[in-house]
């Protein structure tokens, strides 16, 4: 319970936009200034980001398994899911593989590897804040289904019948 209050928290805009102004223009920003490959900031940029997407994984697929009766919405959770999946495995094998090999030669140096670590970080980071911001979206719509569904499986009927009472009174 207390993990899906702080993503409740979390899928809300003003976060998101701190997330990607924190993610991307602070860490970035401060990671280049000195223009050099380092494993201490790699690692610190890695894990980060294998945390938050390994997190959301799995909110999002238990969200998928829990709404049973709900299947499209059901089915769209799952797709965005294995999305999420695809790109934490990618952002796994890429660091593990970067590290491997600045542990190995810490002079290790890719041409233009600057340019192109700085946009694949705000490329994910981009991603990760879609997805959160997405999944707020998904839960209203969940919200706003079950209620019509509620209604369609009662007829139009109040739900509770006491209130009915109450407002005769």
């Amino acid at each position: 319970m207390k993990i899906e209050g702080l993503l409740n928290k979390i899928s809300n805009r003003r976060t998101v936009i701190l997330i990607m102004f924190a993610g991307f223009l602070l860490w970035r920003i401060f990671m280049g200034l000195d223009r050099k490959v380092a494993l201490w900031e790699s690692m610190c940029s890695g894990i980060s980001l294998i945390v938050i997407g390994w997190i959301l994984f799995g909110y999002i697929y238990r969200l998928s398994v829990r709404l049973k009766d709900l299947v499209e919405l059901s089915s769209l959770y799952r797709c965005i899911s294995l999305s999420t999946l695809a790109v934490n495995i990618y952002v796994l094998v890429y660091y593990v593989e970067r590290w491997y090999r600045l542990a190995l030669n810490p002079a290790y140096v890719i041409p233009l590897d600057f340019a192109y670590r700085s946009a694949r970080f705000m490329v994910l980071v981009l991603f990760y804040c879609a997805v959160i911001w997405m999944c707020g979206w998904l839960k209203k719509v969940g919200a706003d289904y079950e209620t019509l569904y509620t209604l369609y499986r009662t007829e139009g009927q109040p739900i509770f019948p006491e209130s009915e009472e109450n407002e005769k009174e």
